[in-house]
């Protein structure tokens, strides 16, 4: 499958996606086609977005399959109509297993307020997801 050249994160688009306690919402193809979403954890790399799962759950067989996937951050507010959120469409490349995923997903517990490894004897795999198109809207654009 042909896609095109990853891009570089806009440093808007970088600033607010290194917010510590944003989640994401990922998107991913089923065999069928179909959409499927998560909310998931994320860390912000060189190259673009960690993220990691233990194995056999459904959104990172899907990227296994088929390296598309969308995923968004919000932190827009109902209250103040106030928008902001930062859209990524991106090719999931798998990067770990092992011990690597596993101090992978320990960093990413340590991020989102997770101290105790909760996922020993896990089998966990982590992905980059290199960015194809980004959108920064509202807020995260400032």
């Amino acid at each position: 499958m042909d896609l095109p050249d990853p891009i570089a994160l806009p440093p808007a688009a970088r600033r607010f996606l290194e917010v510590t306690g944003r989640y994401a919402v990922i998107a991913t193809l089923g065999a069928d086609g179909s959409a499927h979403q998560a909310v998931i954890w994320y860390a912000i790399d060189e190259q673009g977005l960690l993220v990691n799962s233990r194995v056999g759950r459904r959104w990172p067989t899907d990227m296994l399959r088929d390296p598309r996937v969308s995923l968004i951050v919000d932190a827009s507010d109902a209250k103040t109509g106030r928008e902001s959120f930062v859209a990524v469409q991106a090719r999931a490349v798998p990067v770990a297993t092992g011990e690597q995923a596993m101090a992978d997903i320990l960093m990413l517990g340590r991020r989102y307020g997770q101290p105790r490894n909760v996922w020993e004897g896990q089998e966990r795999i982590t992905f980059r997801l290199e960015p194809l198109a980004v959108k920064v809207y509202g807020e995260a654009a400032g």
